[in-house]
């Protein structure tokens, strides 16, 4: 069902998921709610998409309440426009991740309750790192330190370095584009 295009999944499909106890894991992601009104929910809605873009790719399916990350509710998201929510998410992707994010849809399936679910799927960036602007207390000279740091790590490793291995457990970079408002 997962491999289908976000705009081919229905809500048999994503019923299926929850009748089959489908878990979540590295590349499947339930969130019951997406609210995108202040900063720090844009900084947690780029942070999951951009995890899973650093990492091997997956869907993310909003509107799904889990427990113990397996499927109990497919409850959906309230939303009157989505076609001015979907372009709302596309303009938070486009302005706060560096380098931009192109490998990624977005779809939804229309519930009998006329909720949506939200899916988008994202493919490996290829290049990592792809990073939020998720603080403000970073320099430019810090930024670039450690950009430096990353491209000598990478050429080492014949740009082979991958963000899951352990030498990167703790490393994140972050890229300042412009404030989140």
């Amino acid at each position: 069902m997962l491999e289908k295009d976000p705009s081919e999944i229905t809500e048999k499909n994503l019923n299926e998921l929850k009748s089959n106890a489908v878990p979540e894991s590295k590349t499947l992601d339930y969130k019951a709610d997406l609210s995108l009104d202040s900063k720090d929910e844009k900084k947690e809605f780029v942070a999951d998409l951009t995890a899973f873009a650093n990492q091997e790719g997956g869907s993310l399916l909003f509107g799904i309440v889990e427990e113990g990350g397996v499927p109990t509710e497919i409850r959906g998201l309230s939303i009157v426009d989505i076609d001015e929510f979907i372009l709302k998410m596309e303009h938070i992707l486009r302005d706060f991740v560096e380098p931009r994010l192109v490998g990624y849809k977005i779809g939804y399936a229309t519930l009998a309750n006329t909720n949506k679910v939200i899916i988008i799927k994202i493919i490996p960036a290829g290049m990592p790192p792809t990073a939020i602007d998720s603080t403000t207390n970073f320099t430019l000279e810090k930024q670039m330190e450690k950009i430096k740091w990353m491209w000598e790590k990478c050429v080492q490793h014949l740009c082979q370095v991958k963000i899951s291995s352990p030498e990167f457990a703790n490393f994140k970079l972050i890229v300042l584009t412009k404030p989140m408002n």
